[in-house]
């Protein structure tokens, strides 16, 4: 969505914590299956449907070669990853039971839990977990892969349930990254793709997740049912139906008329909702609304953004407290920067703050960068999200401190990502601004922070800084602690001052729940709810 972003996930991507995890043997135990009742259904087994509000692209996703931020909740449902995310959002085993680090940190060894089954009926193995490893580290991932090439030499199924991971540099917390419930470090089936072919297995997707494909109407529906043989958690609904409703008016409307049962809402229809009776569970730190800046790397004098001054002065420019209240309804707070919260493990409150809102200062910054007359300044507006009003009102604050700005709507898939993916090379990518809003994680940020700002491993940014390269190099293979809080605050405000990703404020995610629906737990920090179906329960 950048190792880079979708990030996230989307993804998330689990700094400090895993490595505590990983310095010592894991296990998970299934829940029991679900005592819930109802008149003639076993209670034994998932029963009841539900029907969503999620959002996808035109075709169903492939989770290391296709990343985007959109599908992860899909990932999250089908597919199972080596390690995941408690519903504290802090590490736990997945298909991996246990793990081990080699005291140089050189060699990674993770034991896979037995009996493990794809929704094919093929048992889960070294050989498939080898396979997905290794299609993560293929030159076609530019997503986690990017950067996880630059560490990992090699992959071995040492046998049935044990794979070793060698890596090319010491590292104490690189995996951190396999807990990303997004998807993309998805163990995906080996025997049942080389026999179909990737088209086929786009189309008739097979994990071992709790949930089973069923059908897919690209860019309009998705059908799957319960995984009644899931080691870790069977569903408690049989069927669950996944709309794509980007409008969010019309999801509103949909959960006033039960013909949805969960969406995400956005803060100015809370109330509404509220007084229609649905009830609303505010998740906070699901989402980051950001605006992304790009320019000619090679010729940063060419273009207005290609000074930090101009940058900064974009930053300086934006009443995030007015934009919270008025465009979120009180349900947002200023935000700090890309791909770092306050959940992360280097955080410092007292070195880490949202820069004020200062347009005189803003307007300063622009004529000592030579543009008092003001310059152009583009928005790409993506037609995939609804974040129009957003973008509106970035334009708004910045044509105040006499920025010329023009927004166009534009299609993320077939136009803005191949432009981005070139680093951007295309002429009308530069001096521009990408504004748009994604999940946010409180996981893992130490790695979302390399992907998004290390000069060689990120997709769609505009840094280079080989001080920052170093320190984000350096992190993963200190083991004290204190000094590796110490280094990734360090390369943290090194990545904040350079201004190519305004953090502009933090979202909470609203969710909505309808009559069928009885406990909802999302895992902290997490906006792709899909990762958090199976916790769904039937009313009491």
């Amino acid at each position: 969505m950048t190792l880079r972003q979708g990030l996230l996930i989307k993804v998330a991507i689990i700094a400090g914590a895993l490595l505590l995890a990983l310095l010592a043997e894991g296990c998970s135990t299934a829940p029991a299956p679900s005592t819930s009742s109802q008149a003639g259904a076993d209670s034994s087994k998932p029963y009841g449907s539900l029907t969503v509000a999620g959002y996808f692209g035109p075709g169903m996703p492939d989770p290391q070669l296709g990343a985007d931020a959109g599908h992860y909740g899909i990932n999250a449902t089908l597919y199972d990853s080596l390690v995941e995310l408690s519903l504290e959002g802090q590490p736990r085993p997945g298909i991996a039971e246990r793990w081990e680090i080699a005291p140089d940190g050189m060699t990674h060894t993770f034991y896979l839990r037995k009996g493990v089954k794809f929704h094919n009926g093929d048992e889960l193995t070294a050989a498939d977990s080898k396979f997905s490893l290794e299609r993560m580290l293929a030159p076609e991932d530019t997503y986690f892969g990017a950067g996880l090439r630059g560490w990992i030499a090699s992959v071995e199924a040492k046998d049935d349930y044990t794979v070793v991971l060698r890596l090319k540099k010491p590292s104490f917390d690189l995996l951190d990254t396999f807990a990303n419930m997004g998807g993309v470090a998805a163990v995906l089936p080996k025997k049942y793709i080389e026999e179909k072919g990737i088209d086929y297995f786009r189309k008739n997707p097979v994990g071992s997740g709790p949930w089973k494909f069923v059908s897919f109407e690209p860019g309009n529906k998705l059908v799957l049912e319960a995984n009644e043989e899931h080691w870790r958690a069977v569903p408690k609904f049989k069927t669950l139906t996944s709309l794509n409703v980007p409008d969010e008016a019309t999801r509103s409307a949909m959960l006033k008329t039960g013909e949805l049962d969960m969406a995400e809402v956005a803060g100015d229809s809370a109330p509404g909702l509220k007084s229609a009776g649905i009830r609303l569970v505010n998740h906070q730190g699901g989402g980051r609304a950001m605006a992304y800046l790009f320019w000619d790397l090679d010729n940063p004098g060419k273009w207005a953004l290609g000074d930090v001054k101009v940058r900064k002065a974009l930053s300086l420019g934006i009443d995030r407290k007015e934009l919270a209240d008025k465009l979120y309804g009180g349900y947002a707070t200023p935000r700090i920067m890309e791909a770092v919260s306050p959940g992360a493990f280097f955080f410092d409150a007292n070195v880490l703050k949202p820069d004020p809102y200062d347009p005189e200062g803003a307007k300063k910054l622009i004529a000592e960068a030579g543009y008092s007359g003001g310059f152009d300044l583009k928005i790409w507006d993506r037609t995939d999200l609804d974040w129009s009003n957003y973008n509106q009102a970035l334009a708004g604050y910045w044509r105040k401190v006499g920025v010329k700005v023009n927004l166009e709507r534009i299609d993320f898939t077939s136009r803005l990502r191949p432009m981005l993916m070139a680093k951007p090379k295309a002429e009308e990518v530069y001096n521009s601004v990408f504004g748009v809003g994604s999940g946010g994680l409180s996981a893992m940020q130490f790695e979302r922070m390399a992907i998004t700002y290390h000069s060689k491993q990120a997709v769609f940014s505009n840094i280079r800084n080989p001080q920052l390269d170093e320190l984000l190099d350096k992190v993963p293979t200190v083991r004290d602690p204190a000094e590796k809080k110490r280094l990734a605050l360090e390369a943290a405000v090194l990545a904040k001052n350079e201004y190519a990703h305004l953090g502009v404020l933090n979202v909470a995610s609203i969710v909505a729940l309808g009559s069928k629906i009885g406990d909802f737990t999302p895992i902290a920090q997490i906006p792709y709810f899909g990762v958090s179906y199976a916790t769904l329960t039937h009313p009491k």
